[in-house]
């Protein structure tokens, strides 16, 4: 598995396919794609700015992970990933809170409409 820890990224598709990766305290800066068409992906208190931060990604685990309201629709079309802990922000950059569950009908201006998705924010 490739570490990657302690880095920044901006623009569009910076880690655009990577696969069996871990991040570690990575930063992506506003742009498109960072982590597209990806799988196998573990970010660990990561701050994601960017759109479409983990589109059409499958199985990955973000846990104590920032998604700020720049980073819109960043989980759609993804499959079997998990949320776990983190920070959720709409357009208007209001915290979603403590979500357990997701249905598929969110909008593009919230993060979702992924399938297998779970998202853990509460504690444990």
């Amino acid at each position: 598995m490739v570490e990657i820890k302690d880095k920044e990224f901006g623009g569009e598709r910076p880690l655009y396919a990577l696969h069996d990766a871990r991040l570690e305290h990575v930063t992506i800066h506003v742009g498109e794609s960072s982590i597209k068409e990806s799988g196998n992906i573990e970010a660990y208190d990561c701050t994601f700015q960017g759109k479409y931060v983990f589109w059409e990604c499958r199985n990955f685990l973000a846990q104590d992970c920032r998604f700020d309201a720049s980073a819109r629709s960043s989980l759609w079309y993804s499959e079997n990933g998990r949320l776990v802990r983190c920070q959720l922000f709409l357009q208007s950059g209001v915290a979603l809170g403590q979500i357990i569950g997701i249905d598929h009908t969110d909008t593009a201006d919230t993060h979702c409409a992924a399938q297998g998705l779970q998202i853990d924010l509460g504690a444990g």
